[in-house]
């Protein structure tokens, strides 16, 4: 391979110090992992000493660069698109996954849960990935909050002899003080 000119040496340096790895210096210079380690090693160049406001005006070129190449845009845009159909297509698989769902023991429920955790955040890093893929600010928005953790336990009997006698307590108080009688309940197995 040829001889690195000083210009390309400069570049190198520079994407070093504006906190580039050494694989992705060489991918975008042509040049191997191991010639750029020798470029930084010699010029003393480590990573991240780059002020952040010259970071930060690097990257405002280089997205109004981007912003104005018609093959990144449409590249762009069909990813978008892409990311948007899939997000709309397990929302689908999701509602008829919903709909075929028989919980007859806790752990079926459980199983249930677990299937629509996985489901949720499938969804929230796909969000998440094409958000970061186009930088979208959402800082003016309305602010994401995590999710709560769902806990999920098998009930033994005693707990649900204590639901029951809570759901009872309840259901008199919203019949006004009348009782249901016991052959009225229906226990569900």
């Amino acid at each position: 391979m040829k001889k690195l000119t000083p210009v390309e040496e400069a570049q190198i340096v520079a994407m070093r110090e504006a906190g580039y790895t050494y694989p992705v210096i060489g991918e975008r210079t042509g040049r191997s992992t191991a010639s750029v380690k020798r470029v930084c090693s010699r010029f003393k160049a480590s990573r991240g000493v780059v002020s952040e406001e010259i970071i930060a005006e690097a990257r405002r070129e280089l997205r109004a660069e981007i912003s104005q190449d018609e093959a990144i845009q449409e590249t762009a845009a069909a990813i978008l698109i892409d990311t948007r159909l899939h997000c709309e297509r397990l929302r689908e698989k999701l509602h008829e996954a919903a709909d075929k769902l028989a919980i007859d023991t806790p752990e079926d429920a459980r199983q249930a849960f677990r299937a629509l955790n996985s489901y949720a955040n499938s969804i929230k890093l796909t969000a998440d990935a094409m958000r970061s893929s186009v930088k979208i600010d959402t800082s003016d928005s309305v602010a994401e909050e995590d999710l709560e953790i769902l806990p999920l336990r098998v009930m033994t009997e005693d707990d649900c002899r204590l639901l029951r006698a809570q759901q009872r307590e309840e259901d008199v108080l919203l019949r006004g003080g009348e009782s249901i009688e016991e052959d009225e309940v229906v226990e569900l197995h």
